[in-house]
Parts: structure tokens; C-alpha cells; sequence
């Protein structure tokens, strides 16, 4: 089972974290953060262990895939990074906690970080998903502001279409060449327009 809060598009206080931590009693807290969103996310990271230290701390998204290992040194409230695309790498952990394994016992799941004892390790890189239409839609139905079409529309299809596509052109200045393939994949069309049609936007 797995329980959503939206904080791109809800308030998400201190206070309301707690309560579903406390209602929900999750096995993994995971959030996706971007270089400047880092800190909150971190902090976020923090009250889950005070609320209980045997939830795992998971953080992806961009800014853990440039700086996976340096995100684990500066913020001890973080159990495990995730780099690059996270789809299968997030289910893997899910598997690996339900077994009852511990975050120092990762080393078989590919694009993470985690510690053992006073040093970080990473293992090895996860190879990138060549075929997008395999992957399921998300949850559409945990996200009801997107669904209903309340957030951008802009945003909503980018999220629908998932295609994580890039030009083979260079851009030295985008962090996405650090852990984004230099090559342009994509959803067909016919899936892209399924998924348009899941937010009620096409």
C-alpha cells in the first residue's frame, strides 16, 4: 500500500507529516528533490526517524543523481540515494524491506548509495529503461489535484507522458547529462495519449 502526499501542489507542514506517519506507519519514506529543495527534503527525512528510526529514508530525483554519495554525507537523516531513474530501483527496496533486510545489505539493488558503518558506498549503475511503454502509468488516483486538472496543464502531460526525453545535443549547462542517456527515447503515441487521457486532459 502506498500513501501520497503532494507537496508541489498541497501544504505539507511539520505537523501534517506527523500525522500520517503516525495514521500510516509506512515502511519507506521516499521523496524526490531538486538541488534546491534538498534541504527541506532532508528535514523531512529527519522527523520521519523521530516519529520512527526504523523507517528508511529514501531520497531521488536530481539532485541525488549527480551527488548520491555527498547527499548521504551532509544529511544523516537520509538512509539511501537513488540515482537516475528510480522506477525499478524504488519496487527492488520495497522488496528488500519487506525481506527484512537492512540498509547497510543493498549492495545487489544498482543506482543507490547507502552507508555501512562510517562509509558510503555506491553500487553499481542500473542500465536505462529502453522501452518507456513498459512502464505503468502512475497513480493518478493519489495525485487528485492532477487528475482533476487543478495544477498546470503543462505539467500534468509532462507527467502523463513520462518520457524523459533529451536532445543528443550537449548542454553543459543542464545537469540532466550527468545522468540522463545522450539519446532521445519516448513513449508511442498511442500510450502517450492513454496516459493523457488518465489526468482528463486530453
Amino acid at each position: 500500500m502506498v500513501r501520497v502526499l503532494d507537496a508541489k501542489n498541497d501544504v505539507v507542514t511539520d505537523d501534517v507529516l506527523r500525522r500520517h506517519l503516525l495514521e500510516f506507519q509506512p515502511e519507506i519514506f521516499g521523496v524526490t528533490a531538486m538541488t534546491r529543495e534538498v534541504h527541506a527534503a532532508a528535514e523531512a527525512c529527519t522527523i520521519v526517524k523521530r516519529v520512527s528510526p526504523d523507517i528508511w529514508t529514501v531520497i531521488g530525483g536530481p539532485h541525488t543523481s549527480a551527488l548520491p554519495e555527498r547527499t548521504l554525507e551532509e544529511f544523516s537523516s537520509v538512509d539511501i540515494t537513488v540515482a537516475g531513474e528510480g522506477e525499478i530501483t524504488i519496487t527492488e527496496l520495497a522488496e528488500a524491506k519487506a525481506s527484512g533486510a537492512v540498509p547497510s545489505e543493498l549492495e545487489n539493488i544498482l543506482d543507490i548509495a547507502f552507508r555501512v558503518g562510517d562509509r558510503v558506498f555506491r553500487t553499481g549503475k542500473r542500465p536505462w529503461l529502453k522501452n518507456l511503454d513498459d512502464l505503468p502509468f502512475p497513480a493518478w488516483e493519489l495525485f487528485p489535484k492532477v487528475s482533476r486538472g487543478s495544477c498546470p496543464v503543462g505539467v500534468a502531460r509532462s507527467a502523463a507522458y513520462s518520457a524523459k526525453n533529451r536532445s543528443e545535443d550537449k548542454c553543459d549547462f543542464a545537469a540532466l547529462t550527468t545522468f540522463w542517456p545522450n539519446s532521445m527515447r519516448s513513449r508511442n503515441e498511442a500510450n502517450a495519449r492513454s496516459g493523457f487521457r488518465m489526468t482528463r486532459l486530453a
